[in-house]
């Protein structure tokens, strides 16, 4: 099925605990699994959730789906990740706001290829950018420039090397930040093709997690 969560600049939709008292990881998530319709949240709140991970680990969890648009929505005070995006999902997710989470504000499984725009991430526990998690790059797709970086941790199947597969192409939009976490063991390994063409007004930017002046 689908969901269609339209909501309105002055009559946003609140996905919210029931509880007198709320707490990060009242409730499970959102979550858009394979094979679903044409999902919209725009201009959402969702709040206190991401308190299970075998249902995404995020306010909000997209799993193996691109049909999903995610617009001037906020997502806050998750037990995990603001919104998380996995098994090669592809959505869409523009001017919103991740924030105030146990986490980061969004994590995404290498694979995947979500369309960021205009995104702002912020006072989050963990990393306030698009952690990229997960082990070798094995399908070909870009990582789009946002307001946020995408950040590189040492976790995952690969313990800090993202590395790309012989054969596959990571291609990396002009403006876009990278950064690495600061401990010297994490790295972007190409045994396929990287396509960064920076441009002068818009460069490309591989710093460390340290730098910030990105």
């Amino acid at each position: 099925g689908a969901l269609v969560a339209n909501g309105a600049e002055s009559l946003k939709i609140l996905f919210t605990s029931g509880r007198t008292t709320q707490a990060r990881g009242d409730w499970k998530s959102v979550y858009f699994e394979p094979g679903g319709g044409a999902s919209v949240m725009n201009h959402c709140i969702v709040e206190y959730g991401g308190g299970d991970t075998a249902w995404g680990w995020a306010n909000i969890a997209i799993s193996g789906i691109s049909t999903v648009t995610i617009n001037n929505t906020i997502s806050r005070q998750s037990y995990d990740a603001g919104l998380h995006i996995f098994d090669k999902a592809n959505p869409t997710v523009s001017n919103s706001e991740f924030s105030y989470n146990r986490y980061d504000g969004i994590n995404i499984q290498t694979n995947s290829y979500p369309v960021f725009r205009n995104n702002a991430s912020h006072h989050n526990d963990g990393w306030n950018g698009i952690t990229v998690d997960g082990g070798d790059i094995t399908t070909s797709g870009a990582w789009y420039a946002d307001n946020i970086p995408y950040v590189i941790n040492d976790s995952g199947a690969s313990s800090g090397n993202r590395t790309v597969a012989a054969g596959v192409t990571l291609t990396i939009e002009p403006g876009t930040v990278v950064k690495f976490k600061d401990n010297g063991t994490v790295s972007i390994n190409v045994e396929g093709a990287l396509h960064a063409g920076g441009t002068q007004e818009k460069p490309i930017v591989f710093t460390s997690l340290a730098d910030d002046e990105y």
